[in-house]
């Protein structure tokens, strides 16, 4: 099978093959946290807003446009796990050098062998260690399941703070903001900002929004429709289309 890349994947519509339904369109690609193995695929439901899981082992045929499943039963409904996608983290050296942000991940049929940065172009078996926001590449390393690289387990390293009780916005309800004077114990209740994109149909983009692995919502002067809201949603780009919009 010839070398593809996750950005590729991503927008393909499943198809179950026993009755030619659409059953969604691939939303992300999951990873195991190594990254050293692709697991499978967030499928999008756009009718019931769902997101399911399609493990690899499931798929029949991956093919230019689209992915062939047996059925619709080969899909696990309301998936709630992460992806470990790398897309998008920053890549450093063991040594401290920035090596760019993630762009793509190349694979060999469906196993991963090398991260497209924006600087360079990795293995990815140099990846020493990963990270929720940053992975860690070494040349001559190997990888280690779980190390500290840095030490800081000296409590001269790092200044005491000590824990005050605050609130922010409490007269015009914005956002309550909560730090109780305990130690151990730090509670925080934002307020989440939400927008509403029942304004949106019919405006016009005034800028290129891409979706979380670089693929386009929209483009520059497309008008707003209900399938651009639907998928900005799916991305977590609501906010950012009804900010640029027109």
């Amino acid at each position: 099978m010839k070398n593809i890349k996750i950005s590729e994947l991503i927008a393909k519509d499943v198809i179950a093959i026993d009755n030619g339904e659409n059953v969604g369109y691939i939303l992300n690609v999951c990873f195991e946290t190594s990254l050293t193995k692709l697991k499978g695929f967030v499928v999008a439901d756009e009718e019931s807003e769902r997101e399911n899981y399609l493990s690899k082992k499931d798929i029949k045929i991956l093919g230019e446009d689209c992915v062939f499943i047996d059925d619709i039963f080969r899909l696990e409904l309301n998936y709630s796990g992460e992806a470990n996608n790398p897309i998008g983290k920053k890549v450093y050296s063991y040594k401290g050098e920035f090596l760019g942000v993630v762009k793509d991940v190349v694979c060999e049929g469906v196993n991963p062998s090398q991260i497209i940065t924006s600087v360079c172009m990795l293995p990815i078996n140099k990846i020493y260690s990963t990270g929720v926001d940053c992975l860690f590449f070494s040349e001559k390393k190997k990888r280690k399941k779980r190390e500290n690289l840095f030490n800081f387990t000296s409590d001269n390293l790092l200044p005491k703070v000590e824990a005050q009780s605050f609130e922010i916005g409490k007269k015009d309800n914005f956002s309550n903001f909560q730090i109780k004077s305990n130690k151990n114990n730090i509670v925080i209740n934002p307020s989440k900002l939400t927008l509403a994109p029942s304004t949106l149909l019919n405006k016009t983009a005034t800028c290129d929004i891409y979706g979380m692995n670089n693929e386009i919502i929209i483009k520059e002067g497309q008008v707003i429709n209900q399938g651009k809201i639907d998928k900005a949603k799916k991305h977590g780009k609501i906010n950012l289309l009804i900010l640029n919009s027109k």
